[in-house]
């Protein structure tokens, strides 16, 4: 077994006990939660909605029929779940309800793209 050394900002992964990779990463961007801030980096719809899930204690349900090939990237550090959910379905032109800790996503009934989309640009951007 050969040594293997850190350094700052670096990552290990061992890919099937065979080959270690170290990979570079941004540490302070990975450690953000520990100071209350959910931060969504170049993430495609479903990544984003698994960290909304763990981060608001919530199970969110895409019934839209639809998949959402953008990625994602902004930072929530004091919004409750309603601000992060009006941020997310205003760009993607959809809606949603509440019951309990379920949140649902439903297809819009009228389009509101064109008007809210300086509003989301301002708080989650599409890459």
């Amino acid at each position: 077994m050969r040594p293997c050394f850190f350094i700052p900002n670096s990552r290990i992964y061992d890919m099937n006990k065979q080959q270690t990779t170290v990979v570079l990463v941004n540490a302070a961007e990975k450690v953000k939660w520990k100071d209350g801030i959910l931060s969504i980096k170049h993430e495609p719809f479903n990544d984003v909605v698994w960290k909304l899930e763990r981060w608001y204690g919530v199970t969110i349900e895409n019934q839209t029929g639809e998949t959402f090939p953008q990625a994602f990237s902004g930072e929530f550090d004091e919004e409750d779940i309603h601000m992060a959910m009006q941020v997310l379905c205003t760009h993607l032109d959809i809606t949603y309800s509440m019951e309990k800790d379920r949140v649902i996503l439903k297809k819009s009934r009228r389009s509101t793209r064109a008007t809210n989309i300086r509003c989301f640009l301002a708080t989650l951007h599409l890459l």
